[in-house]
């Protein structure tokens, strides 16, 4: 069995299938291979970390899972990081227990921050080629980070400042994004920014032509804005099929059906949003995105917004 396959199969195939190809070939365990769903090369016990699979994850530690990973190919994710990440307090406990060392990143986004201040800011690059403050999650911890030389403003391989990634955090990020703008006065938020907050006032402050950059119009679907989302096709023109420029050129009903976000799904829908359009990475329309969604991350939202865009 290649790599490529057994990623697969932690993703999505049964414990005792998984179990077999091991006692097959015991190398799989710690083997890097394509992520079945998007890019990088992640180990097995990356898979099971972001799929939620329990019996898998214990079953991949006992069969002697790296539990630091190798990490490398998978722009520095370790899987402590994906188990804090993803709110996972037992699994990150396990590993733990295993072994898996505390490093910046992992002290970081536990909002550690005694572990944090015993951290080296330069003992390797960022996770995702960005800042290091796009994963405080404490305002000492950012404060830290920039006595350190940290920049507020580098952008990572996704295209996120750390503004960004705080604004993705939704409440949990609100007093780090009040916390860093206090900190630096020069920094000023984005048209997109404005959007993912959902601030509908800032943005009718700003001109036309700032509005139709695609970046506004994702940022608003990606906070499920539903009324923004319509206030920026409607009455601004923004282009309800514009194509994201980076990541899978996808549509906006891709990004809301990813969500399992219905409303937006419907409002797009309404004033329209070509459901059988296919992004350019994978070649799949919104419905296989929320079939996709589904089957990785779980969320049951997806299911109403797959029934949806399947009539």
């Amino acid at each position: 069995m290649t790599p490529a396959a057994f990623l697969r199969l932690v993703a999505s195939g049964t414990r005792e299938a998984v179990a077999h190809a091991l006692a097959q070939q015991p190398d799989l365990v710690n083997a890097n291979g394509p992520h079945p769903f998007w890019g990088g090369q992640p180990q097995p016990l990356h898979i099971a970390i972001e799929n939620r699979r329990d019996d898998i994850f214990q079953l991949l530690l006992d069969a002697g899972a790296d539990p630091a990973g190798r990490n490398g190919d998978y722009d520095s994710w370790s899987p402590l990081m994906l188990a804090l990440q993803r709110n996972r307090p037992d699994y990150a406990a396990e590993l733990q227990r295993r072994g898996a060392p505390v490093r910046l990143a992992e002290a970081l986004l536990a909002g550690d921050n005694e572990a944090t201040a015993a951290a080296s800011l330069n003992a390797e690059p960022a996770p995702n080629n960005g800042s290091w403050l796009n994963f405080a999650r404490t305002t000492q911890a950012i404060d830290m980070l920039l006595a350190a030389g940290a920049s507020a403003e580098t952008k990572d391989k996704w295209g996120l400042a750390p503004a960004d990634a705080f604004i993705a955090l939704g409440s949990a990020g609100a007093q780090l994004l009040s916390h860093l703008v206090a900190k630096i006065p020069s920094l000023t938020l984005t048209p997109a920014q404005y959007a993912r907050l959902g601030d509908l006032q800032a943005l009718k402050n700003l001109p036309n032509d700032r509005l139709r950059d695609p970046a506004v119009i994702y940022a608003a679907t990606e906070g499920r804005h539903r009324e923004l989302v319509r206030w920026l096709i409607a009455e601004q023109g923004a282009d309800p099929n514009i194509r994201r420029a980076d990541k899978s050129q996808q549509t906006p009903l891709h990004e809301a059906a990813w969500n399992g976000d219905l409303d937006t799904v419907e409002t797009l829908l309404d004033l329209g949003a070509g459901p059988a359009l296919k992004d350019f990475e994978h070649d799949a329309t919104p419905l296989e995105w929320a079939e996709t969604a589904i089957r990785f991350t779980g969320n049951a939202a997806c299911r109403a917004v797959a029934d949806r865009l399947r009539s």
